[in-house]
């Protein structure tokens, strides 16, 4: 929101109305949306496009050798390991990460929770 505002874009400050929020050009998921559903859609996403799940927002990086790149402030980081194992830890930064990979619980990823992209072009 303050690096927006830098270049006169004003937005809400919480996720919620951001993601909600009428403002952009937007493409939302319904709940029940499949995973391949929202991963064409942002394949599809520009550089800097917002990327919503509830309570968190991420901005789209891009795409490296078929990994999907955001970049978020994190507090714990949650996936399974190659042993197929789930790992939670707390990272407690600003960081980029895969997208695909993460996971919120064992049983949901944020793929799943995943509700809109947002492009502000």
């Amino acid at each position: 929101m303050d690096i927006f505002r830098t270049f006169g874009l004003l937005m809400p400050r919480n996720s919620g109305q951001q993601g909600y929020g009428a403002f952009g050009q937007k493409n939302r998921f319904a709940e029940t949306a499949p995973h391949a559903e929202k991963d064409a859609a942002i394949r599809l996403a520009k550089v800097g496009d917002f990327i919503y799940r509830p309570g968190h927002v991420m901005l789209y990086l891009g795409e490296s050798d078929g990994v999907l790149f955001v970049i978020h402030a994190v507090f714990d980081l949650a996936h399974f390991t190659a042993a197929g194992e789930f790992y939670r830890g707390i990272l407690n930064s600003v960081s980029v990460t895969p997208l695909t990979p993460l996971y919120l619980t064992p049983e949901q990823s944020y793929l799943d929770r995943l509700y809109a992209i947002k492009s502000l072009r």
